[in-house]
């Protein structure tokens, strides 16, 4: 077994023991490995009579997420050892698994699932009138999908997602969302607060949305179908990647 790696490695296998170890060895770990490369990292079971760690199987993997590496199996090696095998984002096919509990953007971004809302959310589309609450719903699951980070939660009798804070040059400051969604008495509001080089997001792309109504920051529809979805998608993403991290 060779210990040293080389370029455009076809298979790795390598031992961690914690997680500041796999974040020393992932960069040089995914550098080495070719573009669709076999990849397992071996770790010590929590069960482990011999080893001590504090890596587990489902949330120890950002290093590597970071690098565009997603898991995708998981082995039993022994009765100390277990491994999970990695794949670049970019080579797997279908990503049906909740994007809060995947590590690497690439793979939320592309996630068939969108991922679990709280109670309070949950109950809050449930209440909807009949005749809006599936246009509410399927609005709410694009921007879940486009940015699993942003945090759904009730800001008074509207869902707001994520969170920024704000402060003027008068000394006024204070927390808003990031995306917000309103059901109102005519119509479904969807607001972006966000502004990319210096131009509010819904305004300088409302002749991309559809039939719809649009403001500075807010997108005002009736029925779902003048709402052109990929492109909230995409400008909901560029307004969680515009928040200061």
């Amino acid at each position: 077994m060779r210990r040293r790696l080389g370029k455009d490695e076809t298979f790795v296998l390598a031992f961690v023991r914690s997680a500041a170890e796999l974040t020393e060895r992932a960069p040089r770990l995914v550098a080495a490995t070719a573009d669709d490369a076999v990849l397992w990292l071996a770790y010590p079971q929590k069960s482990s009579k011999r080893y001590r760690s504090d890596l587990g199987r489902d949330d120890s993997w950002q290093p590597l997420g970071d690098l565009g590496m997603e898991p995708v199996r998981s082995v039993a090696i022994d009765a100390d050892w277990s491994a999970v095998r990695f794949r670049r984002a970019a080579h797997i096919g279908r990503l049906d698994r909740d994007p809060s509990r995947l590590p690497a953007a690439e793979g939320r971004t592309r996630s068939t699932r969108a991922p679990a809302d709280p109670p309070a959310v949950a109950e809050y589309l449930a209440a909807l009138p009949e005749e809006r609450r599936g246009a509410v719903s399927r609005v709410h699951e694009v921007i879940r999908r486009a940015a699993p980070e942003l945090e759904p939660a009730l800001w008074g009798k509207m869902l707001g997602y994520g969170k920024y804070h704000y402060r003027y040059a008068t000394g006024r400051e204070g927390d808003f969302y990031v995306v917000g969604l309103a059901n109102q008495k005519q119509y479904v509001s969807l607001y972006l607060c966000a502004t990319v080089d210096g131009a509010y997001l819904a305004e300088s792309n409302a002749g991309r949305l559809g039939k719809v109504s649009v403001g500075k920051s807010c997108i005002r529809f009736k029925k779902l179908e003048d709402l052109d979805l990929d492109v909230v998608a995409e400008l909901v993403r560029a307004a969680a990647d515009s928040v200061p991290a």
